[in-house]
């Protein structure tokens, strides 16, 4: 099965961004959808947003969370409602930044999907849209079950952090 390719485009009066990628096959018909992104690319003094691809086999608009922490210390910071077949946009301009280098969880128990962050000036002059690798691209070498269990242990320390927030 090929993986299609979609695109995103955001326009305003002076530019635009496109985010064009795959929504895999395999991910249409996970039996227990979850998400675990993790995001250094929000900027301080900027708008920044999130597009969340998420789509499977069954058509219907099933209802999911999604919950935003803060890596370091693991304080949740924002629970919002999201919907699979859809794309969604959230938000994320009033998370509180305290620097450049600041990493961000994304989480979810009940979807899944590809996240692709959104940054713009005020006036939508500049903008950008950016998307994080899934955790088993954080592997290159070994075969692939060892990969996936070095997956599965650090997912579960993240969605522990994210339950324990």
């Amino acid at each position: 099965m090929p993986s299609w390719r979609a695109n995103l485009r955001v326009i305003s009066a002076t530019t635009s961004a496109s985010y064009q990628g795959e929504y895999p096959a395999g991910m249409l018909d996970i039996k227990r959808p979850r998400l675990v992104s993790m995001c250094a690319m929000l900027q301080p003094g900027l708008v920044n947003g999130l597009f969340l691809a998420c789509f499977s086999g069954n058509p219907s608009a099933r209802a999911g969370s999604l919950q935003v922490n803060r890596l370091q210390g693991g304080a949740c910071l924002l629970t919002v409602p999201v919907a699979c077949n859809r794309v969604n946009y959230i938000d994320l301009s009033a998370l509180p930044l305290t620097g450049a280098a600041e990493i961000f969880l994304f989480a979810s128990d009940d979807v899944a999907g590809i996240p692709v962050f959104f940054c713009r000036d005020a006036h939508a002059r500049q903008m950008s849209l950016e998307h994080t690798h899934p955790p088993m691209e954080l592997t290159v070498f070994g075969a692939p079950d060892a990969r996936q269990r070095v997956i599965q242990k650090m997912r579960s320390a993240w969605m522990a952090a994210v339950h324990r927030g």
